[in-house]
C-alpha cells in the first residue's frame, strides 16, 4: 500500500515504489544559479525561447519569489516545487520551460487552477541515469484539469491527493508512466487523499504502459469505464491496488481486472468485503 510519505515528492523510481533516488541538495526560494543557454550544464537541449536559459540546482516557487525573474528559464537541472502560494492562477511565467533535471512538485496552491505555462514541458529526470523524473499534486485547492501538459511523452511516477476540484487527468502525448497514483494509503480512515470531484480517469489517447496504478481513498471515483476503455485498447497494466474508495463498485475493479488480464489488489471499496491492511510506515 502507498503511504502519504512516498508521494510527497512525486518521484517513486522503476526499481521499487518508494525509490527516491536523484534527489536534489539545493533548498530555499529560487536556490541554485542561472547560467545563459548554451553553457554546458548537466543536461542539454535547444530551448525554443532565443534567450531560455538553464538554472542551475533545485527551484522553489513561493510567495517570496519574483514570479517575472523565471520568465526565460528553459530548463532547471534539479527539482522544481511550486508551493505555499495564495495568489497564483496560472503557470505562465514558466512558458519557456521544456526541460526537468529531477522531479516536479506542485503542491498548496490555494488559487492555482490549471497549469498555463507548462505547455513546452517535454522533458523530466534528464539528470538521472536510470529513471524517468515524476510529478506530484498535492493540496492544490482549485487546480481543475492538467490538460496543458501537452509535450510529455514519459512520467515516471504521476501522483495526485488532495486536489477537491480537479476533475480531469487527461495526457494526450504520455506513453508510459511508471506510477499512476490517485491517493495514498491512510490508515485514519479520513480520506483525507481523495481528490473528491475525480469521478473518472480521464482519455490518454497515447498510453501504451502502466507498471504500477494506485487508487486509494478516492471517495468521488464512481467508475473504471475509461480504464477498461484503455486496457481494450491495448494498455498494459502490470499492478494494480484498488484500496478505500468508498463509491467505487468492486464489480467495476473485477471487470478492469479481467479486460487488462492481472489481478488487482482490492480492499474496503464499494461492495468489497475485503479488509485492508495497515499503510507502509513512513
Amino acid at each position: 500500500m502507498l503511504s502519504a510519505a512516498l508521494l510527497e515528492c512525486a518521484a517513486c523510481g522503476p526499481n521499487s515504489p518508494g525509490s527516491m533516488s536523484g534527489s536534489g541538495s539545493g533548498s530555499g526560494s529560487g536556490s541554485g544559479s542561472e547560467t545563459q543557454s548554451g553553457t554546458e550544464t548537466a543536461a542539454d537541449a535547444i530551448f525554443e525561447c532565443p534567450d531560455a536559459r538553464w538554472h542551475e540546482g533545485d527551484l522553489v516557487v513561493d510567495e517570496s519569489v519574483d514570479i517575472d525573474s523565471l520568465r526565460d528559464i528553459g530548463g532547471v537541472t534539479g527539482h522544481l516545487s511550486i508551493r505555499n502560494t495564495t495568489s497564483l492562477t496560472d503557470l505562465e511565467f514558466l512558458s519557456c520551460l521544456q526541460e526537468i533535471g529531477e522531479h516536479a512538485t506542485v503542491a498548496n496552491n490555494a488559487a492555482l487552477r490549471n497549469l498555463h505555462g507548462l505547455e513546452r514541458l517535454s522533458v523530466l529526470g534528464s539528470a538521472f541515469d536510470d529513471q524517468v523524473g515524476g510529478l506530484n499534486f498535492m493540496q492544490n485547492d482549485s487546480l481543475e484539469h492538467i490538460h496543458e501538459l501537452q509535450a510529455l511523452e514519459q512520467i515516471g511516477s504521476l501522483g495526485f491527493s488532495e486536489n477537491p476540484n480537479l476533475s480531469s487527468i487527461d495526457l494526450v502525448r504520455v506513453r508510459d508512466i511508471d506510477i499512476l497514483a490517485l491517493g495514498y494509503c491512510d490508515n485514519s480512515g479520513a480520506n483525507s487523499a481523495s481528490n473528491d470531484s475525480l469521478q473518472e480517469f480521464g482519455a490518454f489517447p497515447q498510453l501504451e504502459h502502466v507498471r504500477w496504478l494506485y487508487v486509494g481513498s478516492q471517495q468521488g471515483l464512481t467508475s473504471l469505464g475509461s480504464l477498461v476503455q484503455l486496457a481494450e485498447r491495448g494498455v498494459a497494466f502490470e499492478y494494480a491496488n484498488f484500496e478505500r474508495n468508498g463509491s467505487l463498485p468492486i464489480a467495476e475493479v473485477e471487470m478492469f481486472g479481467a479486460v487488462a488480464g492481472i489481478d488487482p489488489v482490492a480492499c474496503e471499496n464499494a461492495d468489497d468485503e475485503e479488509i485492508c491492511g495497515s499503510c507502509l510506515s513512513d
